[in-house]
């Protein structure tokens, strides 16, 4: 994707993505309730991948009662769905910078998938990825990065499987810098933050 020709140079510019999670009842020991449901609310299951902009506005009143009975269902068994989490959709990729004045332009992408908050917001600069390998090691780091920041402002320490330094979300990363109140968690120096509660 090319850089946008009104951008004040490479390290001005964000590629981003947003990113769905979902559930895969299938993969979890509520299999024949869910199956009951959406016999019972006349869904097939197989168009759970269409965009929610596809659907008809009968079919998506139904989806969303099914999907808050699901909810409801794997509340009230307490199920453990962490092995049947997949990714549900993600959008186009779609660029942020900042121009020559300083300004800054946030684009939208050209396809959503869905009319919600995306439960992940990718941000990466432009970088030379290198091997799949190595971009995977980055890319799990990133997400923690990311995670991290949602204890943060939240005020709280995060779980020590998320004490790490290094860039999250760009926000973030601003008012770490900016604020007083917070650590600076981008900052590889700073490693007094990684201690324990």
């Amino acid at each position: 994707m090319p850089i946008p020709d009104d951008a004040a140079g490479s390290n001005s510019v964000l590629y981003r993505q947003h990113v769905y999670l979902g559930v895969d009842p299938s993969e979890t020991d509520l299999t024949d309730e869910v199956e009951t449901l959406a016999t019972v609310q006349d869904i097939d299951l197989d168009d759970a991948d269409t965009a929610v902009s596809e659907l008809s506005e009968a079919t998506r009143s139904r989806w969303e009662s099914f999907t808050e009975q699901v909810d409801a269902l794997a509340q009230n068994r307490t199920t453990d769905a962490s092995e049947a989490v997949e990714i549900g959709g993600v959008s186009s990729v779609y660029t942020a910078f900042v121009d020559g004045r300083g300004a800054e332009h946030i684009g939208e992408p050209a396809d959503d998938p869905f009319e919600r908050e995306p439960d992940a917001l990718i941000e990466i600069a432009p970088i030379d990825p290198g091997f799949i390998d190595e971009f995977r090691a980055y890319f799990n780091h990133y997400l923690k990065c990311q995670i991290r920041d949602c204890f943060v402002r939240m005020g709280l320490h995060p779980p020590e499987e998320f004490r790490t330094l290094g860039p999250g979300r760009i926000e973030a990363a601003e008012q770490y810098k900016r604020l007083e109140m917070y650590p600076d968690f981008t900052d590889p120096h700073n490693q007094a933050l990684l201690g324990s509660d």
